[in-house]
């Protein structure tokens, strides 16, 4: 009888648990289109993309007017027989039918009559969490999950890594971790040139104050560490060895580690 209590009560402590995080914690971002090709959903321990088939368009195959298709060839009596065409970037299958199929999108493979993306997985590392919840409170991704130290649902510690490192770390297994973090940046046009009063000649456009000139637009310059894009910016992810790695490297730079990591 004590055994089975136990059990019980091992059973309702999971129930319990999973009930709290269900409504404390929030499932991270997959990557989405154009960075991945397809959709990529979080299942709650890697990001998922179900398999997709598309319907092809067929048409017959053309041959010259007056010509027939018949045993793979285009034939007309009393004249030779011709190789039947399909428009451009267009499959053919001879066979009996002699048909066209239509092209498929990039990285479905081709079959007869159908475009076939296959199922695929990318690990939690590719999982991207917001900075900050809808309350305010600083979050970070733990594997398929969102977590917040201030709500007290993080199972890891913050890594000391210095001031001078961008981004945060967090330690898991022996390793501190940085997540993968994307700032969206508005865009706008530069300035029209005006015209030099001295040269009677137009200037080069330029950017409104505050802002740097990316590519051909204008926006604002992104923390020290992150890579400009146009329209966001981007840090990547790193991670460092606690007892193995004396310098941290990271895709942006060269750092120091401190000896007190947590």
């Amino acid at each position: 009888m004590m055994q089975r209590l136990s059990l019980l009560s091992i059973l309702l402590s999971v129930a319990a648990l999973s009930h709290v995080n269900a409504e404390t914690v929030q499932l991270a971002s997959c990557p989405q289109e154009p960075d991945v090709i397809g959709k990529f959903y979080n299942n709650g321990e890697t990001c998922v993309r179900d398999r997709v088939a598309l319907s092809r368009d067929i048409q017959t195959v053309n041959c010259p007017d007056d010509f027939k298709f018949q045993a793979g060839w285009c034939r007309k009596r009393l004249h030779r027989k011709v190789k039947p065409k399909c428009p451009k970037d267009w499959q053919m299958f001879l066979g009996t039918k002699g048909e066209c199929h239509s092209p498929c999108p990039t990285n479905y493979s081709k079959s007869y009559g159908q475009c076939t993306l296959r199922r695929a997985s990318l690990s939690p590392k590719f999982m991207t969490c917001p900075a900050l919840d809808a309350d305010g409170n600083e979050q970070h991704r733990y594997g398929a999950y969102c977590c917040s130290q201030e709500l007290g649902h993080c199972p890891r510690p913050e890594c000391k890594v210095g001031s001078g490192v961008p981004g945060k770390f967090y330690y898991e297994d022996g390793k501190c971790i940085r997540q993968a973090e994307s700032i969206p940046r508005v865009t706008m046009p530069k300035l029209a040139p005006r015209l030099d009063s001295s040269s009677k000649t137009h200037g080069p456009a330029v950017c409104p104050a505050g802002k740097i000139p990316f590519r051909n637009v204008c926006q604002e310059a992104c923390p020290p560490g992150f890579n400009t894009l146009k329209g966001k910016c981007e840090l990547r992810s790193c991670i460092f060895d606690t007892k193995k790695d004396l310098v941290l490297q990271c895709p942006e730079g060269s750092y120091s580690i401190p000896q007190a990591i947590l």
